[in-house]
Parts: C-alpha cells; sequence; structure tokens
C-alpha cells in the first residue's frame, strides 16, 4: 500500500532561534562541542545561553558528563561548587518538578544561565526569548 505524504512548513516567527546540524562520525561527536565549551570559559555567565537537545538519557548524561570534565572550575560561576552556581543544567521529563522550575525559571531571564542539554520536553509550549 503507497502512503502519500505531505510536508507542512510552519515559521515558529522566533527570530532568537537558530538550528545548526553537522553529521560527524559517533567517535567524534563530543569533541564537536569544543566551541561552545571554550565560550563558556571564557565567558561564564556572559555566554549566551544554549539548549544542547539529546533523544535519550543516556545521550543527556554523556554530553553532561563531557562539559564537566572538559569545563573543570570553569562550570561554576563561582568557587562554590554547588548546583545553584553551575552553568550547565540538564533536563528531563522524569525529573523533580521543583528542578524543572529553577532552570525555566533561569531561562526565563531570573537566575544563571549557561547550557542546558535536555530532551524535547523542555520546549514544549515553553517561549525563551533569550535563548540562542
Amino acid at each position: 500500500m503507497k502512503h502519500d505524504t505531505l510536508t507542512v512548513y510552519v515559521s515558529p516567527k522566533c527570530t532568537n532561534l537558530r538550528f545548526s546540524v553537522k553529521k560527524v562520525k559517533r567517535d567524534v561527536q563530543l569533541n564537536e562541542l569544543r566551541c561552545l565549551i571554550d565560550t563558556l570559559k571564557e565567558k561564564g555567565k556572559d555566554a549566551q545561553e544554549t539548549m544542547i537537545f539529546c533523544n535519550t538519557m543516556n545521550e543527556i548524561a554523556s554530553v553532561a558528563n563531557h562539559f564537566l570534565f572538559k569545563l573543570g572550575v570553569h562550570a561554576y560561576d563561582h568557587k562554590n561548587k554547588s548546583p545553584e552556581n553551575c552553568l550547565l543544567s540538564n533536563y528531563r521529563s522524569n525529573m523533580w518538578q521543583t528542578r524543572k522550575d529553577h532552570i525555566s525559571a533561569s531561562l526565563k531571564g531570573n537566575g544563571l544561565k549557561g547550557i542546558v542539554v535536555c530532551t524535547t520536553a523542555l520546549c514544549m509550549g515553553v517561549n525563551f526569548p533569550d535563548i540562542r
């Protein structure tokens, strides 16, 4: 049975969004994030907010751990290595609601920002005007 497909293109009309896709081999994927790591080291909390979307929770853990390892002390806004001072967050559907709310508030301009490694659960119906 042949199915006809219909492709519908709808603009989200969000001027603050830019999608970048680069096909790379699996063994060098994490190395492709080097420019974001360098920017976070250089600018700290003044770096542009960035979301990195992953397909699975294992991918989120892998990417987040890579960032934490490469950033070292630069992963935190202050010398105090508490979660509140970390410039890196992860977001997934099965985390505590209070943590989700904290990350959402930060992305809406009410807190420390940086890079969020997430699944698409973060963006379902939410507008973060400062995200690039």
